[in-house]
């Protein structure tokens, strides 16, 4: 018979069971998944892109306007997007283009001659300086361009704009704006068309081609019109305003007492000039 081994030897080298040694040497028995170490801790799983996210960038660089972007981006050597200061996407029958607010540092944009009908691409382009829109449908511009302080050019023409206010309040904030068009629109068959612009506009020096004179430019040439000048300026002085009343007419506090009748209404004459 075999020797039994003593207490402290059993204590020490206790029996393993099988299934678990087969767990530890990669069986199947009580197996546990692999995991990914990272160093010495366990690196967390990262949750993989929203797939709705994936599939509209997925879209938009898919769609014409999008290859036209990375199509010029590749001719011009652009290959980080900070570098991105001019594009040109005129003349190639776009409907719409992606965002372009990866393009912070965008100074000169074309996309004249094509079918935009919206502008939402520019919502995050604050750096513009020259944005050139002409030959293309669209018919409002509010809400698209009121950010872009900085605009120096502006080219509107051959569009469908119709409203002058919304389209002038848009516009005017425009502190740095020197040349714009409107010409070839809708809006530019009101006959005050122009003096409208120039007077909520004032920065503006070249307007459809042809150079205004405005405030204190001297440097300019004078209105075609020299009426057209007069009505501008006399816009500009302070406004006056008189009233006066026949006293004679009015019933003191004691014939109103005792005639106990319902006062008319004071006829008051208002004159205004500047």
């Amino acid at each position: 018979m075999g020797r039994r081994p003593s207490l402290a030897t059993a204590f020490l080298h206790p029996t393993r069971s099988p299934g678990r040694t087969n767990a530890r040497r990669g069986g199947t028995a009580g197996a546990r998944p692999p995991r990914e170490r990272w160093g010495r801790h366990t690196r967390p799983a990262l949750p993989p892109p929203a797939a709705s996210e994936r599939d509209s960038k997925m879209a938009a660089a898919a769609s014409p306007g999008g290859q036209a972007v990375e199509k010029q981006l590749k001719i011009c050597g652009f290959k980080r997007n900070v570098d991105v200061s001019v594009l040109y996407l005129a003349g190639q029958g776009l409907r719409s283009i992606p965002s372009l607010s990866r393009f912070h540092r965008l100074r000169c944009l074309w996309i004249n001659n094509n079918k935009i009908q919206d502008l939402t691409f520019l919502i995050k382009n604050y750096c513009l300086t020259e944005l050139y829109l002409n030959n293309n449908e669209l018919t409002d511009v509010s809400g698209a361009l009121k950010h872009l302080s900085t605009l120096q050019i502006l080219l509107l023409h051959n569009n469908q704009l119709k409203n002058l206010g919304k389209t002038v309040k848009e516009l005017k904030g425009m502190l740095s704006l020197q040349t714009l068009n409107l010409f070839h629109n809708p809006l530019a068959q009101d006959p005050d068309y122009r003096l409208y612009v120039i007077y909520f506009i004032p920065s503006v020096q070249l307007l459809d081609r042809k150079c205004y004179e405005f405030g204190n430019h001297t440097n300019k040439v004078p209105f075609e019109n020299p009426q057209d000048a007069v009505l501008l300026r006399a816009m500009t002085r302070s406004l006056m305003e008189f009233s006066s009343v026949d006293w004679n007419k009015v019933a003191t506090c004691q014939e109103r007492r005792l005639e106990n009748k319902v006062e008319e209404p004071h006829e008051k004459l208002t004159v205004q000039f500047r």
